[in-house]
């Protein structure tokens, strides 16, 4: 449902970034399910739990933004900062634990030949395109990310306008973006 929403403007999340994020879950936990191997070494804890600890604040920020309706200025900080910090960590992990579960899955005769030893080449290229992916995708995903956190805090400490000055007229009119501006109605 991400991409649906992503594509639907539900999300401000792009659309390509949103893929590739959940197409290498999905391939990760298919990876994961399927090779025994790759569920039992270092990678597949690192991924679960950097995937678990990077949605939690997410979700979490997401309900005191729809409950105060202000996403940026209302959520408490130390969420807020956690919303828009963790990737930094959280997502180098998260994608080394996915490369080496995809990397062990590739040795794993269980997972090679899982649909028969006639198809093992086949799932040996199909999970090993996946590591091929992430060397231009991975970097997108967590610039998208700081980009992203450097215009939510530059939103949140935003100094507010000025007041006007002098006699301020009500806007009586637009003239494309220009607002116009009258004494007399």
């Amino acid at each position: 449902l991400e991409i649906v929403h992503a594509a639907l403007g539900l999300v401000r999340s792009p659309v390509f970034v949103t893929t590739l994020q959940v197409g290498s879950r999905i391939a990760a936990l298919f990876a994961i399910t399927h090779s025994p191997a790759s569920q039992v070494q270092f990678g597949a804890g690192m991924m679960i739990l950097s995937w678990a600890l990077v949605e939690v604040p997410r979700y979490l920020f997401y309900v005191f933004a729809i409950v105060s309706g202000d996403a940026t200025k209302k959520t408490p900080f130390p969420l807020f900062w956690l919303r828009y910090s963790l990737f930094a960590v959280l997502y180098p992990t998260g994608i080394t634990g996915e490369l080496t579960v995809f990397l062990t899955a590739a040795k794993d005769p269980e997972f090679l030949n899982y649909y028969g030893e006639q198809y093992a080449t086949f799932m040996y290229y199909f999970i090993m395109s996946f590591p091929v992916i992430y060397a231009p995708g991975a970097l997108p995903m967590i610039m998208n990310m700081a980009a992203n956190r450097r215009s939510a805090f530059k939103k949140r400490f935003a100094k507010p306008p000025p007041p006007p000055r002098g006699i301020v007229f009500p806007v009586t009119g637009t003239k494309g973006t220009e607002e116009i501006r009258s004494s007399t109605p």
